[in-house]
């Protein structure tokens, strides 16, 4: 009697925890962002026509990354007066392919990028664990990318340290994709701003497409400390990839990390279809633009086993298992009555 009282009361915690999860709804999830900037990163300071690159050591220490020429290699960011030009365009700063690289200042080695290429533990993104919905975004830039050029390092009272900025995120629109409550992919746009003291502010974009992000600030700020008041030109450009990302399984159409019977119904599901937008979820599991027998085929592979007949797996809807929680609580109250001799 005692067994089929605890058995009841597992029955009745389990559906009630169901019930209440259809009810209260999602909550909310974090993923670490671990960055993995490309090698041709790179950091600007345009007044000067100077730039820094990741993987390009200045000087004699290869941890002193220092100052380029821009002007050495095209005119394509500023002119040989150096005016301000293409401020804004992407697409001119990744143009910029430098073939030579003239040292500025040889003998100053200034390490622009503590940690080189690692971008890992630069933020995080909250989002929505049923839905995917990106709900905020947390970043710290200048442990990656420091800004440690005198112009401007000093140039504010009560600035955290030399050269320290404050990295701002607003605005972000995207989500993420989970494969097993696991994030596999991310997109995101969000604005970002580099604040020096209380003034003085550099606008640009961070996005995340997939398992690839890209940084791009290019803008002019007025300096007040500067002679007349000068406008200070920086630019952030780099690009990478998410680590961290969960791996998926192809065949695998619901996202939980196994390739099984549920799967194939989904594939069945979208048989047919065709477009550029299909996916996993609608069974096109080789990455083209229709859902054929080569998906089957990719399913048949990574099916974990093939000598099993598929089975239909039906999920019910929360008014059907406040039922089925009903009449297993009834059967269970027969059977206690029936131990009972009632």
């Amino acid at each position: 009697m005692s067994d089929l009282s605890a058995i009841t009361k597992r029955i009745f915690a389990c559906c009630f925890a169901c019930c209440l999860s259809a009810v209260t709804g999602a909550g909310a999830a974090t993923f670490d962002l671990d960055l993995v900037a490309d090698g041709d990163g790179r950091f600007f300071d345009l007044l000067s026509g100077a730039f820094a690159q990741i993987d390009r050591a200045h000087g004699a220490n290869s941890l002193g990354d220092g100052y380029f020429s821009v002007e050495a290699e095209n005119n394509l960011l500023i002119d040989e007066n150096a005016s301000q030009i293409n401020i804004g365009n992407e697409s001119a700063f990744d143009s910029f392919m430098p073939n030579t690289f003239v040292e500025l200042n040889p003998n100053v080695g200034l390490d622009i990028f503590p940690q080189e290429t690692d971008f890992s533990g630069i933020g995080s993104l909250t989002y929505n664990d049923q839905t995917g919905q990106i709900t905020n975004v947390a970043l710290d830039l200048f442990p990656y990318v420091s800004d440690i050029d005198s112009g401007v390092a000093t140039g504010f009272a009560g600035t955290p340290g030399l050269g320290d900025y404050v990295t701002v995120v607003a605005n972000p629109v995207g989500s993420v994709t989970l494969q097993g409550g696991s994030v596999s992919s991310i997109n995101l746009t969000a604005d970002i701003e580099f604040v020096y003291g209380e003034s003085v502010g550099y606008l640009g974009e961070f996005r995340i497409t997939e398992d690839r992000f890209d940084l791009f600030v290019d803008e002019n700020s007025r300096i007040p400390t500067n002679t007349g008041n000068l406008p200070y030109r920086l630019a952030w450009d780099f690009e990478g990839e998410v680590s961290g990302l969960a791996i998926g399984i192809a065949g695998d159409a619901d996202g939980d990390l196994d390739v099984d019977g549920n799967d194939f119904l989904l594939w069945q599901g979208g048989l047919g279809q065709s477009g550029a937008g299909l996916g996993p979820a609608d069974g096109n599991f080789n990455g083209d633009t229709l859902v054929d027998q080569q998906d089957l085929a990719v399913w048949q592979m990574n099916y974990a086993d093939a000598a099993q007949p598929v089975a239909l797996t039906v999920v019910p809807e929360p008014h059907t298992l406040v039922l089925l929680c009903c009449g297993w609580l009834s059967l269970a109250s027969r059977r206690r009555k029936k131990t009972n001799g009632v």
